[in-house]
């Protein structure tokens, strides 16, 4: 946990702290505990907002869109977007579908055996899900227009303007959900460096999002961004994994870079050690080998870029782009997992890069 135990000494940047018994232990430092919990905050924060946990104000929204995402939600531009994955929380949902699934999971049976009885898989994130069906999904034939000047003239226009539901006809998905046709709709900038953004809504502001010019970049560019953004609500809605940005991991790239730096620092003391004959060699392989994976943990976010690539929610928004064309007969072919373009052995759940950085529980921060 970030709190600061009574009687250790944290060091400020090194990921160390001393025990009142003068040992040597790993530990957030001491000057980034503050900036991790804001970054928290941040990160529950939509989730929150959409389960009831929280009522977000005008200053949430700020924070989350422009101290943890910077100036932009920032994800690629993609080619394409259609189809999108809900969970418990649609209104069509059938309780008994996901108490069979996990009967089936108990029982060992294959991702395959629980889609074909339930229509549900699970994704990274441990959570079940399904597909909505988009085939009657398509765009109004005009296209409502309000620009933008920044992410944050976003959030402080957030009541005016479009919504979603002025560009988007999706019967299934407002169905499902239907305070996303409620969302507001933004146009970015001219010459943004960013395809899409969602910003969370607040105690007195909607949600929104911020899409490319339809007329600039694309109708299909338009639906790309609205539904790619509209999984990152739908996350947000049902508890699963959500979106990320770069500027998440490269944030704290100092401190993974300095305590990579620090391991390899442990691991020459622990061959000297071994050499002197200061401990035996049953000590040093059990010494080595943690410090080894620890590194390899803490290697696994050396590429911002990477690293937000492979987040599990971000996986699942282009999962979507990929599933686009896909016939009926083909979405139950291919399970969702099948068309992933990061291996599940890759993938990375946010929570598990703050456990590295010594957060047990996030979610003892909501309030």
């Amino acid at each position: 946990m970030l709190k600061a135990e009574e009687g250790y000494d944290y060091a400020s940047v090194l990921p160390l702290a001393r025990s009142p018994e003068g040992d040597l232990e790993m530990a957030v430092p001491g000057g980034v505990r503050e900036g991790l919990l804001g970054l928290l905050d941040a990160l529950t924060l939509p989730g929150d907002v959409y389960a009831g946990r929280k009522q977000a104000t005008p200053e949430d929204a700020a924070n989350f869109a422009l101290g943890l995402l910077g100036t932009s939600s920032v994800v690629p531009k993609p080619t394409n977007s259609l189809g999108m994955f809900g969970g418990p929380r649609a209104r069509t949902f059938n309780p008994e579908n996901l108490r069979r699934a996990q009967t089936l999971e108990s029982l060992g049976s294959s991702d395959r055996q629980i889609f074909d009885e339930t229509g549900l898989t699970k994704g990274f994130d441990g959570m079940y899900r399904f597909e909505i069906d988009d085939s009657q999904a398509r765009l109004a034939p005009r296209v409502p227009e309000d620009q933008i000047k920044n992410i944050k003239d976003a959030l402080f226009r957030a009541n005016e303007g479009p919504s979603v539901g002025d560009f988007l006809r999706h019967p299934e998905l407002y169905k499902n959900y239907p305070s996303i046709a409620k969302v507001g709709l933004k146009i970015a900038p001219e010459g943004s460096s960013y395809a899409g953004a969602f910003l969370p809504g607040t105690k007195k502001t909607r949600p929104v999002m911020v899409i490319e010019n339809p007329n600039i970049r694309g109708r299909e560019d338009a639906m790309s961004n609205i539904l790619h953004e509209g999984q990152h609500f739908l996350q947000g809605t049902e508890g699963f994994e959500t979106g990320a940005a770069p500027e998440l991991f490269a944030k704290y790239r100092p401190e993974i870079y300095g305590s990579v730096d620090l391991i390899n620092q442990m691991i020459k003391q622990s061959i000297d050690d071994l050499q002197s004959g200061s401990i035996s060699r049953e000590q040093f392989d059990s010494v080595h080998q943690s410090l080894l994976g620890e590194r390899d943990e803490f290697a696994r976010f050396y590429d911002p870029v990477k690293s937000y690539r492979n987040v599990s929610g971000e996986v699942e928004g282009r999962n979507v782009e990929n599933r686009m064309d896909f016939s009926p007969a083909e979405r139950a072919y291919k399970l969702p997992q099948q068309t992933e373009d990061v291996a599940r052995r890759d993938q990375i759940l946010k929570k598990d890069f703050f456990g590295l950085l010594g957060v047990k529980n996030p979610h003892e921060r909501v309030r």
